[in-house]
């Protein structure tokens, strides 16, 4: 559980940058009034909590995730308010190995209703990776890279070359992680890719 967490949090706890994520929310724009190109559009690194990374919250919510901590209550809001139900599930695990992922699948199936992105779904697959097993997720990813709005973002080829890797499938794997490789602009991502790569090949 460690090893996978530590290859797909790349996707999971990264905001969305990059022409490739900003042309795949234009081109399937959320219907909502609170509308932002992506899971959350923020510069830097991820904070880190006690435990790892935590996905950053927008300033416009005051920081406070209360009201999320249920997971049997109902989820409303925008995306704001639903990016923040997401990193109270990360903020509450004691450890990595505690995330609550199958909570997160569902936020995000929420997230996906009130603002459908590419990148969204790429990130539910990255949840339900860790639910479901990678076989599951390899499936929502390969149909978004069939719609080619994502071709150019990295975190897409890093996540399916990952899948694919846990799945034994090397000679994908390779492939993915290659592309990933030729579209990263991180210094620590590429090392991390390539190290994966130099596992697959």
């Amino acid at each position: 559980m460690r090893d996978s967490f530590s290859a797909l949090q790349l996707v999971s706890l990264r905001p969305a940058r990059g022409r490739a994520a900003r042309r795949a929310s234009a081109a399937r724009p959320a219907q909502t009034s609170d509308r932002m190109a992506g899971p959350a559009p923020l510069s830097g690194a991820p904070p880190r909590g006690p435990h790892g990374p935590v996905p950053r919250v927008h300033g416009g919510l005051g920081g406070d995730t209360r009201r999320f901590d249920a997971p049997d209550r109902p989820l409303r809001g925008g995306p704001f308010a639903l990016q923040a139900a997401i990193a109270a599930v990360h903020a509450r695990a004691r450890r990595k190995e505690d995330t609550d992922w199958a909570e997160i699948v569902r936020i995000y199936e929420r997230l996906e209703r009130v603002q459908a992105t590419q990148v969204v779904t790429l990130n539910r697959a990255v949840a339900v990776a860790m639910v479901e097993g990678p076989r599951a997720a390899l499936a929502i990813v390969d149909a978004l890279a069939k719609d080619g709005a994502l071709d150019e973002y990295h975190l897409l080829h890093a996540a399916r070359a990952d899948f694919a890797r846990r799945l034994g499938d090397r000679v994908a794997a390779a492939k993915s992680y290659r592309r990933a490789l030729q579209l990263v602009g991180n210094d620590s991502e590429r090392r991390f890719l390539e190290r994966r790569l130099r596992e697959v090949e």
